[in-house]
């Protein structure tokens, strides 16, 4: 089935799914950590991405929010505890 894209979606890093990529040949987009980033290999899209990030290799659209932010979050949340009921 030739020109029929292999889209990964996966909750792997993207490490990893480069490496499987790498390994199988893909060379189309893919969806890591349960979707938190399209990457789109390569710099020549055919549209416009909002909030895109212009990598080395690559144009990622982030869907998701890094893990230090929920970590610092999560710390002020324990440092504020609040009210209690």
């Amino acid at each position: 089935m030739a020109g029929v894209p292999i889209v990964l979606v996966t909750s792997k890093t993207r490490a990893e799914v480069d490496t499987l990529r790498q390994q199988m040949g893909l060379t189309d987009p893919f969806i890591v950590e349960n979707g938190s980033a399209v990457f789109f290999p390569g710099k020549n899209l055919p549209f416009e991405l909002p909030e895109e990030e212009d990598l080395e290799r690559d144009c990622r659209l982030l869907l998701g929010c890094q893990s230090i932010v929920v970590r610092a979050k999560t710390e002020g949340d324990r440092a504020n505890p609040g009210p209690t009921a």
